[in-house]
């Protein structure tokens, strides 16, 4: 992170860090983003990405399950059950 690249590939970046790192991770990954650099981020728990992310890729069994805009895909995953749906996915 300190070159400051244009592209960041993050696999569970957020996975085991105390409450004022993910913070201020979360803070460096922002304002990347504001100034244009691309943010590729894989993580098993949504609440790693709301926020960050504009575009969501939902993946189940190795497959795209759902693929859009995080608002789009994330509709509705505000209950269980519109979770359970999300993460479940079509048969």
């Amino acid at each position: 992170l300190l070159d400051d690249p244009p592209l960041l590939l993050l696999d569970e970046a957020f996975s085991g860090l105390d409450s004022l790192v993910l913070h201020r991770l979360r803070q460096d990954l922002g304002l990347r983003l504001a100034g244009g650099a691309g943010v590729v981020l894989a993580s098993h728990r949504l609440e790693d990405f709301v926020g960050l992310a504009t575009h969501v890729v939902v993946l189940q069994a190795g497959r795209v399950a759902r693929v859009g805009l995080t608002e789009d895909v994330l509709a509705g995953a505000d209950t269980a059950e519109g979770l359970a749906e999300l993460l479940e996915g079509p048969a």
